[in-house]
């Protein structure tokens, strides 16, 4: 009977600490998600638009206005919150990249591993010349068993966007 008193004894601080990482770990997680949705609901009212797609990224998240023909990208890494706004009718190029790095195993041998570091949609515009890269996947922040769906997951934001970039045709 006394092992079993000891034992819980042992276990109790154990699980205790586990709780309460737990529940702080899900509090800080709600607490920057509410930050991002007012972050959003301030700029739509600010610049009045009204988004017809919404996708999160790892640190950023992607609006997409088809009536006023905008896209906006929010930055929210680290908490701290800035935007760009593009015209889709300035989109110059769109693609899905895969970024690489080479990194040497040994310092005496030549043998080197190729890691990819992150994935994600890179577009280019025209008015103003400048490029913007939606990471989907990054290693420091996901695993690796995430990066297949992770790909898929900016094949498809691509496939999406296509649909807001498309010529419209003019009626007669």
């Amino acid at each position: 009977m006394s092992e079993i008193i000891i034992v819980i004894i042992l276990i109790m601080p154990v699980v205790l600490v586990i709780a309460v990482l737990n529940y702080t770990h899900k509090k800080r997680k709600t607490k920057t998600r509410e930050e991002i949705g007012a972050y959003l609901d301030q700029i739509t009212k600010e610049h009045r638009l009204h988004p017809g797609f919404r996708k999160k990224l790892v640190h950023q998240t992607v609006l997409v206005d088809g009536a006023s023909s905008k896209i906006v990208v929010v930055n929210h890494k680290d908490n701290q919150f800035s935007h760009d706004i593009f015209s889709m009718d300035a989109i110059k190029n769109r693609k899905v990249v895969t970024v690489k790095q080479v990194i040497p195993l040994d310092e005496g041998s030549r043998k080197t591993e190729v890691i990819t570091t992150q994935i994600g949609v890179e577009i280019s515009f025209t008015r103003p010349e400048k490029e913007i890269f939606l990471v989907s996947y990054d290693h420091r922040d996901q695993s690796i068993f995430q990066m297949a769906d992770m790909e898929k997951e900016a094949r498809q934001l691509n496939e999406d966007l296509s649909r807001y970039t498309t010529p419209r045709l003019l009626s007669a």
